[in-house]
This record gives C-alpha cells, structure tokens and sequence, in this order.
C-alpha cells in the first residue's frame, strides 16, 4: 500500500509538474502578448501624438491663412476707401469747376443779353431820328417847292422883280444853308448807317451765341448726367465695401473660433491651463483621453475613473 502511495503521489507529482510546464508556457505566451499590446499601444499613442500634432499643425497653418486673408481683404477694402475717397474728391473738384465755368459762362450771357438790349433801344432812338430828319426834309422840299412856286408868280409879274431878286437873294442864302444842312444830315446817315451795320453784325454775334447757350444747356444735361453716375458708382462701392465688411466679420468670427478650439485642444480639459515638460506634460489614460499628469494623478487618486467618460482607466504616459 506504501508503495501504492508513493506511486500515487509520484503520478500526482508529474501531473503537477506537467500543469506548472503548461503554465509557464502560457506565463510566456501571455508576457509575449502582453509586451505585443504594450507596443501596440504605444504605437497608437504615438501616432495619436503624431496626429494631435499634425492636426494643430494644420489649425495653426490654417488659422495663419485666415489671418493673412483677413489682412488681405483689410488692405484691398483701405485701398478701395482711399480710392473712392479720391474719387470723390476728384468729382467734387469737377463739379465745382464746372459750376464756376457755367456761372461765368451765365454772367457773360447775361452781360450780352443786357448789351444788345441796350444796343436795340439805341437803334430804336437812332431810327427815330432818322425818321424825323426825313420828315424835316420832306417839310423843306415842299417849301422848295412853294418857293419855286412863288417864284414863276413873281417872274410872271414885272411889279415884283424887286421882290424876285430879294426873294432869290434870300433862296440863295436858304439854299446854301440847306446845303450845309443836308451835307451834315448826309454825313448824319452815314454815321447811322456805320452804327445800323455794327448793330447788325452785333445782333448777328448775339444769334449765333445761341449756340453757346444751346451748348451750356447740353453741358448742364451732361453735368447732371454725370453726377447721377458718379452717384450710382458711389452707391455700387457702398455696397461692395459693406459686402467685404460682412466677409471680414466672418473671417474673423472664424479665426476667433480655430483659437479658441486650437487654445482648448493645447491646454488640460481638467485645469484649462496648458501643458508643459515637467509635472504638468501630457498624459493619457487607456481610454485615450489626454489630461496634464499632475491632474490626472490627483483625479485617479480619488475616483480611478476617467474624469471624461467615466470608465475604467489608468494612466498612460
């Protein structure tokens, strides 16, 4: 029976033996797997790093690019205000000359205007003379003609040659003054005449400067025109430069929210402050939220969980 025993407890020390191989077998198997899924995951965490780091990479590079074409359109829209400014100032000065010429231009119309009316009232008065002194001489050749009437009488008469010879002696003296007082009235009508042409030739310029009024009308049309324009234009630029305001505030409402996501995405979600090389570098737990050391030992210390989601972690450096 002794001997049974000791076979038994021979076999038993076998077979226990045999389960320690199978064990330490599977201890191996199982360091091996374990030390596989420790590289594993350090790899993923090193990629999820490499990630993280591309990703803020690509925020920063991005928010740059938002920034540079904000400038952009900052700049373009000063230089768009500063051109429109000079615009107007350049219409301005244009609408006040132009206003200053038509004004002249006015006062010289009105200044002719004002010449010829004076020049047709001396024309009037110079014509009316010129009929009188024609009624004058039609009243002195009809007195010519009642003396030479007279005279054949008295020619008729020899009584009368007295008063013939006294009569002619008179004509003669009448007539020399007549004489004398046509010549003037001739030189008169002459002079008259000189006026009556250069009051033509005046009254002429005076016609043909309706052109010049027809042409100051046509350039106020075009002045109106122009500043209608000039205000459509005015308008237009109003609405882009208000369109490329709307752009800006959008950019910019942008570029605040990349730095806000690029200022949480850099800084721990337990403190909100950011990380750095010491007590507070970046950790993260087997869930794969990341959280400053320091936060994230006092955190497990009280609760193992993780602060986020609530599962079951441990920190991973």
């Amino acid at each position: 029976m002794r001997q049974q025993l000791l076979d038994d407890l021979k076999g038993q020390k076998e077979h226990h033996s045999q389960e320690v191989k199978e064990f330490r077998k599977e201890m191996k198997i199982n360091d091996i797997k374990c030390h596989q899924l420790t590289n594993e995951v350090f790899d993923v965490r090193k990629n999820f790093i490499q990630m993280r780091e591309q990703l803020l990479n690509d925020q920063k590079s991005q928010e740059e690019r938002h920034l540079q074409e904000v400038k952009e359109l900052r700049l373009e829209l000063e230089s768009k205000d500063n051109n429109l400014k000079d615009a107007e100032e350049h219409h301005l000065r244009e609408v006040t000359e132009l206003r200053k010429e038509l004004k002249i231009n006015v006062n010289m119309c009105q200044q002719l205007t004002n010449e010829v009316f004076e020049m047709q009232k001396s024309l009037e008065s110079h014509l009316l003379e010129i009929n009188e002194k024609h009624k004058e001489l039609e009243s002195k050749d009809s007195l010519c003609q009642l003396l030479e009437l007279k005279l054949s009488q008295v020619r008729e008469n020899p009584e009368f040659l007295q008063m013939r010879q006294q009569l002619l002696d008179e004509l003669e003296g009448q007539e020399e003054l007549h004489l004398v007082e046509v010549n003037k009235l001739r030189k008169e009508l002459e002079a008259k005449d000189t006026i009556c042409h250069q009051l033509e030739h005046e009254v002429f310029a005076v016609q043909e400067n309706a052109e010049f009024i027809q042409m100051r009308e046509q350039l106020m049309d075009n002045l109106k025109d122009q500043e209608e324009r000039h205000l459509r234009e005015i308008s237009d630029l109003r609405k882009v430069q208000e369109d490329k305001d709307k752009l800006c505030l959008e950019k910019e409402q942008e570029a605040a929210q990349l730095r806000d996501r690029l200022n949480f995405n850099m800084s721990c979600p337990i403190c909100l402050e950011p990380w750095n090389s010491s007590e507070h570098r970046m950790v993260a737990l087997s869930c794969g939220h990341i959280f400053g050391e320091s936060c994230a030992r006092q955190c497990l210390q009280r609760n193992s969980n993780c602060p986020e989601c609530r599962a079951p972690a441990s920190e991973k450096p």
